[in-house]
């Protein structure tokens, strides 16, 4: 996406790509309103021209020209899912696996390293104290029939009746 130089630089505040004369002063991706529209905001918008924290300022009717917080800056803050799909927490300046410090809160003790802590439902976001479970070495990929089936009747159960009505079961 970067625009060949063409002698200035973008007319919106913060942006330091090449603009192009046929954009009105403005560069490719601000002419295309990929950015928040927020003052001072360069995070790409995801709805109604808003970044993710600016859309939620708008909703509650906050402030939208402070400054946001960089993220993580804050104890207790949850990440975005690492590379292998778990979500992280921000614990005495630390980043650690949340379903481990869910598990180890529970426990009230940390967990030991040759402890895994499986989800019984396969989703690595729900990190709900029903849905883990705590297992002595690697427990591998995937869930247990048992598992499976309760997961289904849980939070399934019109499919699940449908489908054994279906079945004539």
């Amino acid at each position: 996406m970067g625009c060949a130089p063409h002698g200035f630089k973008c007319s919106r505040f913060g942006c330091n790509r090449w603009a192009k004369p046929e954009y009105g002063g403005e560069c490719e991706t601000c002419y295309a309103g990929e950015h928040c529209r927020a003052p001072n905001c360069r995070r790409p918008y995801v709805a109604k021209g808003f970044c993710p924290a600016h859309r939620h300022r708008l909703r509650k009717g906050m402030d939208l020209s402070k400054p946001l917080k960089a993220h993580g800056e804050r104890e207790g803050t949850l990440s975005a899912a690492d590379p292998q799909g778990y979500l992280r927490i921000k614990i005495g300046g630390e980043w650690l696996s949340h379903h481990r410090y869910v598990m180890s809160q529970k426990l009230g003790r940390e967990l030991l390293p040759s402890e895994t802590v499986h989800h019984r439902n396969g989703n690595r976001h729900d990190n709900r104290i029903e849905n883990l479970e705590l297992r002595r070495g690697n427990h591998g990929p995937g869930q247990t029939v048992n598992d499976l089936v309760e997961y289904l009747v849980e939070f399934h159960r019109p499919l699940v009746y449908l489908e054994l009505t279906r079945r004539g079961a």
